[in-house]
């Protein structure tokens, strides 16, 4: 057996096996045996035709095709491992879809040949990560306190993460005014009654009526948790504290990655767009299901096909496939790993709520969301 391997263009190899005629004769009785299964000839149980008559009904190329199957079965992966016996581990080939196999020489007393077209798990050459996360963290922070200082000229760096008392009661009027029977607060943070048409005066005495008072009851009213004002005042500030450092870090884990994918170089195969893009729209049929709605009736209503929806999505697919390309580059790099105790426990919070839910999927998706987390936290500790 003969192999050779080619480097394509789109992030796939072609590996191309030929087997001279005596070997390739070799797989000739299994093969006819196969054929001889299914073949009805007059006169004949299934499986006692002979060969002669066979193949006068059938013609000698569906035994040579079954023989073709056999060896292609027999040959495919010993082909890899034969020519990665003596790579460096970093330069194997690692197939991550399934071979389009391509018979190119087949024929009675002729050798046999194929070709088989795969993609491969690409060499990434992730750009500078730790560079990357000081400068876009101090750009994002110089970004923020910009914005800040249109509001107050004396703003420092540290206001960004931190709590005003002002921010505080401001949360509190909002929760005091949502009291009010008949209020309902805007995505803006603003409370309003249901009878704007009446005017904005009726709707102020409305207020001063039945606003309850900031006392230690107030707070009662908002659990257990809570006995004092000063408890409701506290969580509140905590709370805020939290969210703006979330918002923050989010922006700054956005920004790294969006320069690492635009700086890091992947020759990616179209296979994980492709994943990329199934995932995408399996998400988006559950979200639309859980609303009562249904996959045709979405896709009806945007007058658009499928297509014109992966179309759509592609930049953004083929974003989120290079961004797992470098966390797992910089995983590997950093020997960062995830254990089967920190699987386990996340993956058994997902299984009792969605017990019907593939165990090895939940799985691989609770791996891959640590092992992402744990690669964002280094790059966080980077900004620093």
């Amino acid at each position: 057996m003969k192999t050779k391997i080619e480097n394509l263009d789109n992030g796939e190899k072609k590996i191309t096996v030929t087997l001279e005629n005596s070997e390739f004769e070799k797989y000739h009785d299994k093969g006819f045996r196969k054929v001889q299964e299914f073949a009805e000839i007059d006169g004949f149980r299934k499986g006692n035709a002979p060969e002669n008559l066979v193949v006068e009904k059938y013609g000698e190329m569906v035994v040579l095709e079954e023989m073709a199957h056999l060896v292609i079965n027999d040959t495919y992966y010993p082909a890899l491992i034969k020519e990665n016996e003596d790579k460096k581990e970093e330069d194997k080939i690692l197939p991550i879809s399934n071979p389009k196999i391509s018979i190119t020489k087949i024929g009675k007393g002729s050798d046999f040949e194929y070709e088989a077209t795969f993609a491969v798990l690409p060499k990434v050459e992730t750009a500078d990560y730790k560079k990357i996360s000081k400068e876009e963290s101090k750009k994002v922070l110089e970004t923020e306190l910009e914005e800040l200082k249109k509001k107050d000229e004396n703003a420092k760096l540290e206001d960004l993460k931190i709590t005003t008392d002002k921010e505080v009661d401001e949360i509190l009027e909002n929760l005091r005014k949502a009291r009010n029977v008949g209020s309902h607060i805007h995505e803006d943070g603003t409370v309003h009654n249901e009878g704007h048409e009446e005017g904005e005066n009726l709707e102020k005495e409305l207020e001063e009526e039945t606003l309850p008072e900031f006392d230690d009851a107030f707070a009662q009213s908002f659990g257990d948790n809570f006995k004092t004002m000063e408890d409701l005042k506290n969580k509140i500030k905590e709370n805020l504290a939290l969210e703006k450092n979330a918002k923050l870090l989010d922006k700054q884990r956005n920004y790294i990655l969006e320069r690492l994918v635009n700086e890091s170089k992947i020759n990616l195969p179209e296979i994980l767009v492709e994943d990329e893009l199934e995932k995408m729209k399996a998400t988006m049929k559950t979200d639309i299901e859980r609303y009562g709605s249904t996959w045709d009736e979405y896709i009806t209503h945007l007058n658009k096909t499928e297509e014109d929806l992966k179309k759509d999505w592609r930049e953004t697919a083929e974003k989120r496939s290079k961004s797992q390309l470098i966390l797992n580059d910089i995983a590997k790099k950093e020997k960062i790993e995830v254990s089967k105790d920190e699987i386990y426990a996340e993956a058994l919070k997902i299984l009792n709520q969605m017990p019907e839910a593939n165990e090895d999927h939940v799985n691989s998706y609770v791996a891959q969301i640590l092992l992402n987390e744990k690669v964002m936290k280094l790059l966080d500790s980077e900004m620093n």
